[in-house]
This record gives structure tokens, C-alpha cells and sequence, in this order.
């Protein structure tokens, strides 16, 4: 969670899941999450003292981008079109930026129709 969450303020939830981002990209590269500690409560105490380890972070573009989703000050943080500026995306994109076409995707409103009741339908389903 990100340090804003946490602290129960308001926020921007796209900052927010770009801390997320970054915690996800940590994890994904070495395995285990950017804090020390065993617990909730001292990941939690580590997570508001803006301290965590890019130490295990096998190159200085996985680091470069995991610190630029993981500052502290949310205002500070960067947006998804800035981390996609970044030299390891423009090198994907054989060094032309990549460009965003809208700022977010469209919310689909599917329209879902049970035809079987749902107790039918989940009749066979054994109960633990």
C-alpha cells in the first residue's frame, strides 16, 4: 500500500497504483518485497519512513523505474506517461517514446443475464 493509503488521507489512486507498480516490479525481479521486516506492523512502520532496498535489483533500469514509481511524496511520483519515457521503455520501442492515446480505457458495463437460478447452478458445489 502506498504511503498515502496507509495514512488514510485523500489520494490519487493513479499515484497510488504507481506505487503499487513499483512494489510489483521489485517483487517480480528479486523475489521479495522491497522492506526487511517480517511483519505487517514493521513493513507498515517501514513503508510511512519512505525506507526500502533496491539493493537486490538486478540492473540500474530496473532500478531507475522501480524509484521513480516508489517516491515517497506522491506529488513527487511519477505518472504512467512519464515512466514510459523512461530509457528501459524507449528501448523496447526501438527508441521512439511511446505515446499514450487516451489518458484511460472506456468502462464496459456488461450486461449479465442468469438463466440457470443460482441456487441451481451452484447445487453440486460441496461445502467445506
Amino acid at each position: 500500500m502506498a504511503p498515502e493509503v496507509i495514512q488514510r488521507v485523500p489520494y490519487d489512486p493513479f499515484k497510488a497504483d504507481i506505487w503499487s507498480l513499483g512494489v510489483s516490479l521489485y517483487w517480480m525481479c528479486t523475489g521479495n518485497l522491497p522492506w526487511q521486516s517480517g511483519t505487517i506492523r514493521f513493513v507498515t512502520q517501514e513503508i510511512l519512513n519512505g525506507s526500502y532496498n533496491l539493493g537486490q535489483v538486478p540492473t540500474p533500469e530496473l532500478i531507475d523505474l522501480i524509484r521513480h514509481c516508489m517516491q515517497y511524496n506522491p506529488d513527487n511520483r511519477a505518472t504512467a506517461e512519464e515512466l514510459l519515457k523512461l530509457p528501459c521503455f524507449s528501448d523496447l520501442s526501438g527508441g521512439k517514446p511511446i505515446i499514450f492515446k487516451r489518458r484511460s480505457i472506456d468502462i464496459i458495463h456488461p450486461r449479465i443475464s442468469m438463466k440457470v437460478p443460482i441456487r441451481k447452478a451452484f447445487s453440486n458445489v460441496e461445502r467445506y
